[in-house]
């Protein structure tokens, strides 16, 4: 357990003496249908195998630390946020909030409307 945390944060921060960031996508794929992680639905066993599948890409930044930002990129198809996350070193806060400032003017995401329905809301 500890050991594995501890290995984690000195590799990432290896990484990071010659990377300025991590850029990776939020989720391992596209935005999951309302009810796919609903235990009711299918058993908490596959629920809980589904929630962990679901954020491999964030699990360095909550098991480290390191500063990190998720934010909408891009709409899928069905009209749905594609998020990326961008992680930086300990103490680089400012990088992370730079970059997020660049992306987000760049981004094809656009904050919807207050009025707007969604296809996951009631």
């Amino acid at each position: 357990g500890l050991v594995f945390f501890q290995a984690a944060t000195r590799t990432l921060g290896r990484f990071f003496e010659t990377y300025d960031v991590l850029l990776t996508p939020t989720l391992s794929f596209g935005v999951p249908r309302l009810g796919y992680f609903d235990a009711q639905i299918h058993g908490g066993t596959e629920a809980y195998r589904r929630v962990i599948d679901s954020f491999a890409f964030t699990v360095p930044a909550n098991v480290t630390g390191i500063p990190a930002a998720s934010m909408p990129m891009a709409v899928s198809k069905s009209g749905l946020p594609i998020g990326v996350q961008i992680s930086t070193r300990f103490g680089c806060e400012h990088t992370l909030f730079q970059l997020a400032t660049q992306l987000e003017a760049t981004s094809a995401w656009k904050k919807p409307p207050p009025s707007a329905k969604f296809p996951w809301s009631n």
